[in-house]
């Protein structure tokens, strides 16, 4: 079929470039995207002789070189105890020269954080060696923005420190006491700008010490809210309402099913559900913060 033709072809990209490390410094020195607040960024004649040319952020690392370096160094932290590394995902690591523009600017102004590109198969892997339990669920969801949704909040509980879309500009540093290094809270997310729409909160934009039990708990929240997909056909229903979602997920291709909530089963008005309750559980160690979105064509 044409849906396993094109699965095959993007297979195969992803084995051509799944080591490819991807350095920055050359975006990074065109400035910013739309303006350029981080005033140590100055063009050399080359990026080697550049003040940032040893920064732990210049290269968009693979998971494997990452946790290498845990092993044979530990990764500095905030005073909150959040980990100086950005995670960020994308369906392979052959990445456009936009979105590499946009990932350089995490260079420009939080050079000391370790930046690591997760692609597909590096997602499933982590599922698979960290949340076996979840993994037919991880499988079987029917699109790929679900499974990107829920594995950044597995990699957040497992290794902590800052996820952001790929399509988010660094303007300033976040990590001061005023933003993810505040001291008031261990997990940050990102307040929804249209609460009609996401919720209270969205995630494009997260952050938090490893461990942090907010994303547990929003783990759990997912894998309980297929429930919620709204969808008419009868069966499909009675195994939501029974709690056999993977069944559910299963179904669809059978009923030509479309209509699923990514919103609700993955995506921001389930994290709002989730921190929410987590609220109301009478936690108060996650904080809302806002933050522009930058769109760079």
């Amino acid at each position: 079929s044409r849906h396993q033709a094109k699965q095959v072809a993007e297979d195969d990209v992803r084995r051509q470039v799944e080591n490819t490390r991807h350095d920055l410094m050359p975006m990074a020195m065109l400035g910013g995207n739309t303006s350029d607040p981080c005033e140590y960024v100055r063009r050399v004649p080359r990026p080697d002789q550049h003040a940032l040319a040893g920064a732990p952020g210049r290269y968009l690392i693979t998971p494997s070189e990452f946790k290498n370096s845990l092993k044979e160094k530990s990764i500095p932290t905030l005073p909150n105890g959040i980990p100086k590394v950005i995670h960020q995902t994308w369906w392979s690591r052959k990445v456009s020269k936009k979105s590499l523009r946009l990932a350089s600017s995490w260079l420009r102004c939080m050079p000391g954080w370790t930046h690591v590109l997760w692609d597909d198969n590096d997602a499933r892997e982590l599922f698979k060696e960290e949340s076996p339990e979840l993994l037919t669920m991880f499988d079987t969801y029917p699109y790929p923005v679900q499974r990107s949704d829920i594995f950044r909040y597995l990699v957040l509980f497992k290794y902590g420190g800052l996820y952001a879309d790929m399509d988010y500009e660094c303007v300033a540093d976040i990590s001061g006491p005023e933003g993810i290094g505040s001291t008031n809270a261990t997990a940050f997310v990102s307040g929804a700008p249209n609460i009609l729409v996401d919720g209270k909160v969205q995630n494009t934009l997260m952050s938090s010490a490893p461990g942090h039990l907010f994303w547990e708990h929003t783990l759990s929240t997912s894998a309980y809210n297929c429930g919620r997909m709204g969808e008419i056909e009868l069966v499909v229903r009675l195994l939501v309402g029974l709690g056999f979602c993977s069944a559910a997920f299963q179904m669809r291709p059978f009923l030509g099913w479309t209509g699923i909530s990514v919103l609700s089963t993955t995506g921001p008005r389930m994290v709002s559900e989730a921190y929410d309750a987590y609220d109301d559980m009478g936690n108060n160690d996650v904080e809302t913060t806002r933050v522009r979105r930058a769109f760079f064509f």
